[in-house]
């Protein structure tokens, strides 16, 4: 296997980062945000409605003044503090998801943004529901909005936790156990000639069983990765070197 310089390593780290390390068909704003829409386990104008409305319940509890506020929260500046909270998340939010979409070489996987959704979405839907109190002050039509607003909101994540749940009770086509007795084959190779690298071809499916074979992983298209052999789960375009259940590692391409 090639031995790397620090110039090496600082010139494949450059590549990746301007791209993305992806091979894909470049993708659009549009289908990212379809994508991230439709991965709620609710319609798609579902998830898009319940997000507008949130944000339209934070701004108005923001804009609006409260009526009824009481001197302590008025000195301890409450609404202020609610305010950075809401600025934080809407930049952190528009950061993450923003990159995500315009990223034409990324994927059509929610979970590159997911770790910016996870951590601004609730702070987002925290600063509505105090803003469907504000609305409550504010008179009747106020308040038919701000128990409309809830009641959208608690519908669709119920909704959406009961998908994810039926989700996950659905029988599953491969387990840890069929994994190992699959990949048994493969240790056993593994252990009898010494191989530390196997690249995983395609990324993704194939990085679990090389794990559990014991050797180190690689990406299949790494120039790091041009001598070593590829695990896969399709047919060996090359010399198959050992089988085991669905899995199969192939000679690396001659060239």
């Amino acid at each position: 296997m090639k031995s790397f310089t620090y110039i090496d390593h600082l010139r494949e780290l450059v590549r990746f980062v301007r791209g993305g390390g992806q091979r894909f068909a470049p993708t659009t704003v549009v289908q990212k945000l379809d994508t991230l829409a439709g991965a709620w386990f609710v319609p798609t104008g579902i998830a898009l409605v319940t997000a507008l409305l949130c944000i339209l319940i934070a701004v108005l509890g923001l804009v609006l003044p409260r009526q009824g506020v009481d001197a302590d929260e008025r000195r301890t500046g409450h609404t202020q503090h609610v305010l950075m909270l809401a600025a934080a998340a809407g930049v952190g939010s528009l950061a993450f998801i923003g990159w995500w979409a315009t990223a034409a070489h990324t994927p059509l996987w929610v979970r590159h943004p997911a770790s910016g959704v996870l951590a601004f979405f609730p702070v987002l839907v925290i600063v509505a529901l105090w803003g469907v109190r504000v609305l409550y002050t504010r008179g009747a039509a106020a308040r038919v909005l701000a128990v409309g607003a809830t009641a959208l909101l608690c519908a669709s994540l119920t909704w959406s936790v009961a998908g994810h749940l039926a989700q996950t009770s659905q029988p599953r086509g491969e387990t840890l156990a069929t994994q190992r007795a699959d990949v048994a084959p493969i240790r056993e190779w593994v252990d009898q000639t010494g191989t530390e690298w196997i690249a995983a071809h395609p990324w993704g499916a194939a990085v679990a069983p090389i794990v559990l074979s014991g050797a180190h992983v690689g990406l299949w298209d790494a120039p790091a990765m041009a001598d070593v052999p590829r695990l896969t789960g399709a047919a060996c375009e090359t010399e198959m070197l050992v089988e085991g259940g669905r899995y199969r590692v192939c000679a690396a391409p001659a060239g």
